[in-house]
């Protein structure tokens, strides 16, 4: 299994990102591989990065439309209260609060986290 952080969302919606085209190669992947989910985590921090960088309401709404048609709904991954308990304990050893949320569900399930974040990859499998 495989988990989208909000890095492949960020590429992929950034056309100057170094990583574009692989991010969208990843986002395709929600609809054309069975173990590819995005969990729900990365599409908060995600909201909250074009927030963040200034994106309007209409702005953040039109992005989000654009990406409902590439994530089938049953491919979101929903926090459980199991992984809010590891991510707790990641949390307490430095790791941001989403890397330590990514980190906690890819440990559950077994999963790697889809990143170029190097933090992640300290508490979680990770790959490109």
């Amino acid at each position: 299994m495989r988990l989208l952080d909000t890095v492949v969302l960020v590429g992929a919606v950034n056309p100057a990102d170094p990583h574009h085209k692989k991010a969208l190669e990843h986002i395709d992947s929600l609809a054309s591989n069975p173990e590819v989910f995005l969990p729900s985590t990365s599409i908060l921090e995600f909201d909250l990065e074009l927030k963040a960088h200034g994106y309007t309401a209409v702005e953040r709404e039109t992005t989000f439309e654009d990406l409902s048609v590439k994530v089938p709904q049953g491919k979101i991954l929903a926090l459980s209260p199991l992984a809010m308990i590891e991510a707790v304990k990641t949390e307490a050893q430095d790791l941001g609060y989403f890397d330590s949320l990514i980190s906690a569900q890819a440990g559950i399930a077994n999963a790697h986290v889809v990143t170029t974040d190097r933090e992640i990859a300290k508490f979680a499998r990770t790959v490109w």
